[in-house]
């Protein structure tokens, strides 16, 4: 039996499962969730980069360069949810 015969396999039995089991998502559906939700989160901090508004958590204030890092991060997280998430 080939590989990718038994990969398929696998994965129609784990789908099974988690619908018996009665998990809300399946992987594909989730990578999509967590990808919609790191896009989400990717523009409001460039939102924050390009408009320079500031941010104090506790009396420390954020600096801007921390949000194109955050809108870097959350995008290439973003990207690869929606890689993922398409066979």
């Amino acid at each position: 039996m080939s590989e990718r015969l038994k990969s398929r396999q696998a994965a129609t039995r784990y789908r099974r499962d988690c619908h018996e089991m009665g998990s809300p998502l399946e992987p594909i559906g989730y990578s999509r969730l967590a990808a919609a939700i790191f896009a989400i989160v990717a523009v409001l901090q460039l939102v924050r980069a390009l408009a320079g508004s500031p941010v104090t958590v506790a009396r420390t204030e954020i600096p801007i360069w921390a949000s194109w890092v955050a809108f870097v991060v959350a995008g290439l997280l973003a990207w690869v949810g929606f890689t993922v998430s398409h066979p």
